[in-house]
Formats: C-alpha cells, sequence, structure tokens
C-alpha cells in the first residue's frame, strides 16, 4: 500500500467525523440506543476508508465497523456505568456530576479498542510501531474525553437553543449538551487521530521495506590482469 495522506484525505475524515457525532447526537435524542453512536462513527470512517481505496476489503469494514460499534458502550461501562468493576480505571463520584477522570477513562478504553482495530485493519508490520502508536492513541483519546466533557460550559448554552428551535426539550434526566459537545470533540478528533495513525503506520512499513525487498546484487570477483 502507497503513502498517501493528503490534506484531502484528512479533511474527509475528519467531516465524517463531525458528521457521525452529528447523526450520534440524533440517534441518542430519537431512540435512545447505547450501541448507535459506535456503529454510526464506524459506518461513517468504514466508508470513507473504502472511498479513499485505503481498505478494499468489505468483510474487513464490517468487523471494524462491529468493533466500533461495541467501543461505546465498552467505554460508558468502564468510564461511567460501573467503573468500580474496573480496579485499574477506578473513578469515584456521587452518581450526579462525574469528576474529569471519568471521561478520561472512558475515553482511554473507548479509543484503545478502536485504535488497536484500525491498526488490524491495515495489517501494520512493524509490532513496535504499533505498540506505540497503541499506546499515544489511547491518551490523546482519553484527553478528548476530557475536552467534550469540559467544552460543555461553553457548548450546552447553544446546543439548548437548536434543540429547543427544534421543538426538542431539553427537561430530560440526560444532559444531551453534555453528550453533544463530547460527541462533536472525540468522534471529530478521533476521526484525525486515526488518519495521523494511518500515516505513521505506513511510513514505519515505508522505511522497512527498501531493506527486505532490495533484490541481490551478484557477486562478481576480479582477477588482477
Amino acid at each position: 500500500m502507497q503513502l498517501r495522506l493528503s490534506p484531502r484525505s484528512m479533511a474527509t475524515l475528519a467531516l465524517a467525523g463531525l458528521l457521525s457525532a452529528l447523526l450520534s447526537i440524533l440517534a441518542e435524542l430519537l431512540i435512545d440506543w447505547s450501541f448507535a453512536p459506535g456503529m454510526i462513527f464506524g459506518l461513517a470512517l468504514a466508508f470513507c476508508l473504502h472511498r479513499l481505496k485505503w481498505v478494499k476489503s468489505v468483510k474487513e469494514l464490517a468487523g471494524f465497523v462491529a468493533i466500533c460499534t461495541a467501543a461505546y458502550p465498552a467505554a460508558f461501562w468502564i468510564g461511567l456505568a460501573y467503573p468500580s468493576w474496573f480496579p485499574l480505571f477506578r473513578t469515584v463520584w456521587n452518581g450526579f456530576i462525574p469528576p474529569t477522570n471519568a471521561f478520561f477513562v472512558a475515553g482511554l478504553a473507548g479509543g484503545a479498542i478502536v485504535v488497536i482495530a484500525f491498526l488490524l485493519l491495515l495489517r501494520i508490520r512493524d509490532l513496535r510501531s504499533a505498540a506505540l502508536i497503541s499506546i499515544v492513541g489511547s491518551v490523546i483519546s482519553g484527553l478528548l474525553g476530557v475536552a467534550g466533557w469540559l467544552w460543555d460550559g461553553k457548548m450546552s448554552t447553544a446546543i439548548d437553543h437548536v434543540l429547543t428551535v427544534v421543538h426538542i426539550s431539553t427537561d430530560s434526566p440526560r444532559n444531551y449538551a453534555e453528550l453533544a459537545s463530547i460527541f462533536i470533540t472525540w468522534q471529530t478528533g478521533m476521526a484525525l487521530l486515526l488518519a495521523v495513525s494511518f500515516w505513521l503506520s505506513q511510513r514505519s512499513d515505508h522505511a522497512r521495506t527498501p531493506l527486505q525487498d532490495s533484490p541481490r546484487r551478484p557477486l562478481q570477483i576480479g582477477y588482477p590482469t
């Protein structure tokens, strides 16, 4: 596979992430299905990967969508719903206002699943680079979760206004403004992160290929005349 990461392809993936976030918000408002955001995110990325010709196998893309579908509820359960079940990622909160580290844990867990699945989809051959990309990508994913939570203060007023305009009540046990800010920040940022991960993985494989695939020259022995 050739190294092809252009500003256009990065913009395409970022827009796909943003579109999936908006559709995820709509899905949360209308159907409240815990698997919907991950599935929408996976479908949006899979469509872009196929259009960009980064991945051609429909079966492999379907597997990637399935993993993304499971990543969202897994992140929610680990970081927010049942943190006491996971001692390594335990977060303590009163059940009303989650602490910031809960969103870091949720983003870290979901990001780790998505990044690893993405690297497997690309069939990266350099395991050391794959491990490094997975670790760094997971940490950045956790920071995106925190950023989405912190953005709530600035985005909630505007989002609540939009919901009121379209006649959707904001008086709900679930704060859709908070969910919206997290979806927009995490899914858009994660799409860009995967694009950079693609570039890094391909560069590492490209750096190894010339040494592995270069033909051997025949041994020439010269005799003095």
